[in-house]
């Protein structure tokens, strides 16, 4: 920071970053006003300077740096999905009361950012790094909650190759991880946060094999229960020898056909496997329900991820316990009000789709709102979800925004309601 001598030892208050990182400067002796005849010019690229007449002086100034908004666990970044890249200052971060000790390193806990990833259906493998900040991080992964954490295995990291940071780690479908982010020096500076999804691979079913010219075989299958599945593979083995299959298509282009030619040699049976980028998935089971082996020289690493039950009911309406696998938002219910899935989903389970998954998609939200918060309709009245929301956001989404509760609450009101509120519509 570079400042030009300053006449008077009158005060100057400069913000040097317009963001929710922003690095103030101001005298240790607090603001007061300019006095006449000085000037204050615009402050491009972090720097300014004040003039006026008399002598050059110079006075103390102390650095304020704001905290980033997920510096405690509460409020923690949302990850919605993956791949994404975050990039902050963590030079104001503090360090909370309850933050855990990295179980690697140093066991850092100074300049905390937190960071919440939910896992979707399919389960799969979660990879976050660090690379490309500016200051020696320890990154940790834990499951629970605020407060009540546990050190999620291998899931911490101090130098991965530089003094920056990488976790991998398998993460079941609608698991919820926290991310920690610490500074090993205790400095902070300037953090670059990746983080990477790859989901497991799913089922193929109905297989159906016909004859074509030529002694050739079609066969023909549903696709895969995984959206994540955008491609197939065909094994091929001797009949008796049932753990022989090869490949004999590691990629159909995404189509659910093909055409093989058997050999003449020997009686073949066929596999469809389904796969994405980088996982294939399963190779069917046997009469006994066992799941067949991986060829010895498969497509791709094979990871299960099996189809994801259906719920029995929407969460937003009573009835039978829910399979925690069958929501992300029901596993999360599940895990702080096993209730819900082993006895009955009653009105305390919908009231949590609000409470533990910060869902606003359920009429118990909505207050006395003529509709819900998160659908597009008529203007919405100030306070009309209070209660249940307090503070109320329909209050806070139109103190940013009086269209919505002047005119029309449209889409643009429905996509704020994350970023202004802290909650969300899934």
């Amino acid at each position: 920071m570079t400042w030009s001598p300053v006449r008077r030892t009158h005060v100057v208050l400069a913000v040097l970053a317009a963001s929710a990182h922003s690095v103030v400067a101001m005298p240790a002796s607090g603001p007061r006003p300019l006095p006449t005849g000085w000037t204050s010019p615009a402050l491009p690229n972090g720097s300014g300077e004040v003039a006026s007449d008399g002598e050059a002086a110079s006075f103390p100034l102390e650095l304020v740096l704001a905290s980033p908004p997920d510096d405690n666990c509460s409020a923690a970044t949302v990850i919605p999905a993956a791949p994404q890249t975050d990039f902050q200052s963590t030079a104001g971060a503090t360090t909370e009361g309850t933050d855990p000790t990295p179980p690697c390193g140093n066991g850092s806990e100074a300049k905390t950012v937190w960071y919440r990833f939910t896992a979707p259906a399919s389960g799969g493998a979660l990879t976050v790094d660090t690379f490309g900040s500016d200051y020696d991080t320890i990154l940790s992964a834990w499951s629970g909650v605020c407060g009540q954490f546990t050190a999620w295995p291998g899931g911490c990291n101090d130098d991965f190759g530089t003094s920056q940071s990488q976790i991998s780690v398998p993460v079941p479908g609608g698991q919820t991880l926290y991310l920690m982010v610490s500074a090993y020096f205790g400095d902070g500076g300037s953090l670059v946060l990746h983080i990477y999804f790859n989901p497991n691979s799913g089922d193929v079913s109905g297989l159906r094999v016909g004859k074509a010219a030529g002694g050739d075989l079609t066969l023909a299958w549903n696709p895969s229960c995984q959206g994540s599945d955008t491609d197939y593979e065909v094994y091929r083995g001797v009949i008796g020898s049932w753990t022989s299959h090869t490949p004999s298509i590691c990629s159909t282009g995404g189509a659910t056909t093909t055409t093989v030619t058997p050999p003449a040699s020997a009686q073949s049976y066929y596999l469809v496997v389904a796969r994405n980028a980088t996982y294939e998935g399963s190779y069917g089971r046997d009469r006994a329900g066992v799941e067949r082996p991986p060829s010895v020289a498969p497509c791709l690493t094979r990871a299960l991820g099996g189809c994801p039950p259906q719920c029995a009911h929407g969460k937003c309406a009573t009835g039978a316990a829910l399979d925690a696998a069958c929501d992300a938002c029901a596993a999360q219910v599940c895990a702080v009000d096993p209730f819900c899935c082993q006895l009955a989903w009653d009105s305390t389970c919908v009231s949590e789709v609000r409470t533990v998954c910060r869902s606003l998609i359920c009429a118990g939200s909505w207050g006395t709102c003529a509709h819900g918060l998160c659908e597009t309709g008529g203007a919405l009245r100030a306070e009309c979800d209070n209660p249940p929301l307090t503070p109320s956001c329909v209050t806070a989404i139109c103190s940013a925004d009086g269209f919505c509760c002047s005119n029309l609450w449209d889409s643009t009101c429905v996509s704020v309601i994350g970023t202004v509120c802290g909650m969300n519509c899934d």
